[in-house]
């Protein structure tokens, strides 16, 4: 059989041509949605389940600073507000939109969306992150100024930054008894930036009567 003739086809300039025309940009929203899925991806990469527990609870940990990440991401690329709110009693962190626009209040659409979540709602629930045993727990967010007190929520503002005057950090922990540890992952208020702490194991006094008042 005669091989189909290339007589009649586009010349390949004007195929070369037409590419930029079929193209579409990249906009920054979509770069950060990306990049916030690919950490997230990385962070779920959880050591197996003979591992230690403080590197059980930095691989939580990890899970936990790349969400307030996205939060901030999003509050960026919209120019507006974004909160994340720490409960103790459903052991999850809420990020939702918190700014006056209404077009902004139905979240993306990405992986790290559970089917469950709320069109205006992205729930990390904690205990589902999957470590075994002994399963992380979040203790709370404290806001860290001369006097730590409750601070359950942090918002993010269209420049990055947060509105909180001192920063805020969340705590969560995993173990019992002697092998109990803690973990703290710190947002800074003024460039939004989150840093995960080292493992502990003990909570500061003032940090824990903080945590008291968040306690079930």
């Amino acid at each position: 059989m005669r091989a189909p003739s290339l007589q009649h086809d586009k010349p390949c300039s004007l195929l070369f041509r037409s590419a930029p025309a079929r193209a579409r940009g990249i906009s920054l929203i979509e770069v950060l949605l990306v990049l916030a899925i690919l950490g997230v991806a990385a962070g779920l990469l959880i050591p197996n389940l003979s591992a230690d527990i403080p590197t059980k609870l930095e691989a939580a940990g990890n899970v936990v600073q790349l969400e307030l990440e996205y939060a901030r991401s999003l509050a960026v690329a919209h120019g507006s507000s974004y909160r994340v709110t720490a409960n103790v009693v459903s052991q999850t962190l809420t990020l939702e939109h918190s700014g006056a626009s209404t077009l902004l209040e139905v979240l993306p659409s990405t992986p790290m969306r559970r089917s469950s979540d709320p069109p205006d709602q992205q729930i990390l629930a904690i205990r589902e992150i999957p470590l075994g045993q002994p399963r992380p727990e979040l203790l709370g967010g404290v806001s860290s100024g001369n006097t730590p007190v409750l601070a359950p929520s942090v918002e993010f503002t269209s420049v990055g930054s947060t509105t909180a005057a001192s920063p805020t950090t969340f705590w969560i922990a995993a173990g019992t008894g002697d092998e109990r540890r803690f973990l703290p992952i710190t947002v800074q208020p003024i460039t939004g930036l989150v840093e995960m702490g080292e493992v502990v194991a003990a909570l500061p006094s003032a940090i824990a009567n903080a945590l008291s008042d968040a306690e079930p």
